[in-house]
């Protein structure tokens, strides 16, 4: 994807620049971005709720945080999920299938603003449902 983004930079309408931060430890200063945006991201980050603060940090007041994740179904799909889980993280290196990305975002200290749930795969796929969601700093 790093590739993908990069090809596409030179054509952003607004500027832009790729680095090598890892989500839990962002070499940006206080609050010098107007969104920070997580698509299928938190799955996969070793904390979180370390990667949530740092995007809390980062962000501007009146920010917003924008979420597109796979999170934890419920009854026999939440227990597939666990169950899966250990053999899922190796297939697609570090994916939880079963995080509960709604409360590590209100934990980061965020309001969810709007959020809509839907289920783009078909049902014999875990990594669902999925939430798009906007969240703001608390106050």
């Amino acid at each position: 994807m790093r590739r993908q983004m990069a090809a596409k930079l030179a054509d952003a309408p607004v500027p832009a620049e790729i680095t090598g931060d890892f989500a839990e430890a962002l070499h940006q200063p206080d609050a010098s971005f107007d969104a920070v945006v997580f698509t299928q991201v938190l799955c996969t980050v070793g904390d979180p709720d370390r990667a949530l603060g740092e995007a809390r940090r980062v962000l501007r007041p009146g920010g917003r945080l924008i979420v597109l994740e796979h999170i934890r179904g419920s009854g026999s799909l939440a227990r597939w999920q666990d169950r899966l889980t250990p053999l899922w993280s190796r297939l697609i290196p570090g994916c939880h299938l079963g995080r509960d990305t709604a409360a590590a975002i209100k934990r980061a200290g965020f309001t969810i603003h709007r959020s809509e749930l839907f289920d783009p795969f078909p049902r014999g796929v875990p990594a669902r449902p999925m939430p798009q969601a906007i969240a703001v700093p608390a106050p």
